[in-house]
């Protein structure tokens, strides 16, 4: 397992672009995944402003013998306001040639209206990424403007001793400023699940992120000292066994970059919470802040 702290910039001129890149890259090395020989990938060391590129990665466990997954990072922005905007797919094959197949939609762009205004060139923010052999969590530009923060996190299928399986693959994502709909039960947040090659079910109705919080009941968590906090559930036709890769509690109870645990399939595993983009439910006033695990 790897986690980190760095500060990035977001704009796409050619050094703040070039340094983004480049750590996203040490990012997904440092977790152990493994770049494809997919041709057409970026070159770190040639990076142009303004300029699209994309990288493909798989895990580097020993399911990806058996349950092949693949995931490509887009390298995109917008170009109006200078805004980088990276986006996940997650598939199961690729054509040799950097084209994703039996893969979800990508992780969603907002719309240059949402953005608004211009980034500013070398200012830096913070990027939190946790991840192991089997998953990775990048929240990128923490504190920046909120409709610029981004959150991206793949995960494999987990059964009911918590352990990883080749069944599918979910991609989680937070893209400030966008709204899935009316119905969903989170601001932003979109889950999608691609099943194994070998299941053959192709990918799950993209669907809005499943937490537990209760939404009817009080503002706050604590009850006898102890501090209610929720994982993400996959749902894929039905509600599986969560994700251990984010966490999540009501704003009021947690701090912004405080730490608090959750005791899951008999661990206490360690989560990192930011307000800055809070998942929001249909229920007035119920806030959720958003933990990525970190240990």
């Amino acid at each position: 397992m790897a986690k980190g702290i760095v500060t990035l910039p977001q704009t796409l001129t050619q050094a703040d672009w070039s340094m983004t890149i480049n750590a996203i890259h040490a990012m997904m090395i440092a977790c152990g995944w493994v770049q494809t020989a997919d041709t057409g990938q970026v070159n770190l060391a040639s990076i142009l402003a303004n300029t699209a590129y994309y990288e493909i990665w798989t895990p580097g466990d020993a399911l990806q013998a058996t349950s092949p997954f693949f995931l490509r990072i887009d390298y995109r922005g917008e170009i109006t306001h200078s805004w980088a905007y990276p986006t996940f797919t997650i598939g199961t094959s690729t054509n040799g040639a950097g084209t994703i197949y039996g893969g979800a939609t990508s992780t969603p762009c907002p719309l240059a209206a949402q953005i608004g205004t211009v980034a500013t060139t070398g200012a830096l923010y913070d990027c939190w990424y946790f991840g192991d052999t089997s998953s990775v969590t990048l929240l990128l530009w923490r504190n920046g403007q909120v409709a610029q923060t981004l959150l991206l996190s793949v995960e494999r299928s987990r059964n009911a001793s918590g352990a990883y399986t080749g069944d599918y693959f979910t991609q989680t994502s937070f893209v400030g400023g966008y709204y899935w709909s009316w119905n969903t039960a989170a601001l932003g947040f979109i889950q999608q699940s691609v099943f194994s090659s070998a299941l053959a079910y192709g990918a799950a109705p993209q669907t809005c992120l499943i937490p537990a919080i209760p939404i009817w009941g009080p503002s706050s968590g604590f009850f006898a000292n102890n501090l209610a906090i929720s994982p993400a559930y996959p749902f894929i036709g039905k509600i599986d066994y969560p994700a251990l890769n984010l966490a999540f509690a009501f704003v009021g109870d947690v701090t912004e970059g405080g730490v608090a645990k959750m005791n899951l399939y008999g661990v206490d595993h360690t989560y990192l919470f930011t307000k800055v983009f809070s998942a929001v439910t249909q229920m007035p006033g119920k806030l959720l802040a958003t933990g990525i695990r970190w240990e």
